[in-house]
């Protein structure tokens, strides 16, 4: 869920936020695992999940205009809840196997891992794609043409990239719409 989560967030701050990848990356760069020495893993895995849980509801509130802020703050917290787990993750499980099998015990993280990402992405991903392309064709005025309408419902980018294509006074209203959209198939109810 964590890797859909970060799509989602890329994509807001690369599509809809306009960000260039390199400062949307740079946003969301945030690690702290000097906690556990301090605290020991139940603590930082426990603090650690609720500071991400509450970053991850604060990301689904952020707003299709002026919601950058809100973003870079969200995207802090779920680094920071995030990154000490994951660290210390890797180091419980390949800290608890014998002595003889430290790489296959780091294999077996590192696929349950990947296996979360993938199936992070395909959920949120696949979730976000359907309420997207029903609100995004809903607002679609009905002198568009039906293609360009396909266009518009199929994804952000491509939305994004006719609507680049139109004269300005044209364009306001189809980048709104799926901007909108866009936040509207990701934000909690």
């Amino acid at each position: 869920m964590l890797v859909g989560v970060m799509l989602h967030k890329a994509q807001y701050l690369q599509l809809v936020a306009g960000l260039s990848p390199l400062i949307a990356v740079g946003s969301m760069a945030v690690l702290s695992s000097a906690l556990v020495g301090r605290f020991g893993c139940a603590v930082v895995f426990g603090a650690g999940a609720a500071v991400a849980a509450a970053g991850m509801l604060v990301f689904s509130r952020v707003p299709a205009d002026g919601g950058l802020p809100l973003a870079i703050i969200a995207s802090a917290f779920i680094g920071a809840g995030i990154a000490p787990m994951m660290t210390l993750a890797t180091d419980v499980v390949v800290g608890s196997a014998p002595p003889e099998r430290p790489g296959a015990a780091s294999a077996l993280s590192e696929t349950a891992s990947e296996f979360g990402a993938a199936w992070g992405i395909a959920a949120l991903g696949s979730i976000g794609a359907a309420l997207y392309r029903a609100q995004a064709q809903g607002g679609v005025p009905d002198d568009i043409p039906a293609e360009v309408a396909d266009v518009i419902g199929s994804s952000l980018g491509a939305a994004l990239g006719i609507a680049e294509q139109l004269p300005d006074d044209d364009a306001a209203h189809p980048t709104a719409l799926v901007r909108q959209s866009f936040i509207g198939g990701r934000t909690a109810r």
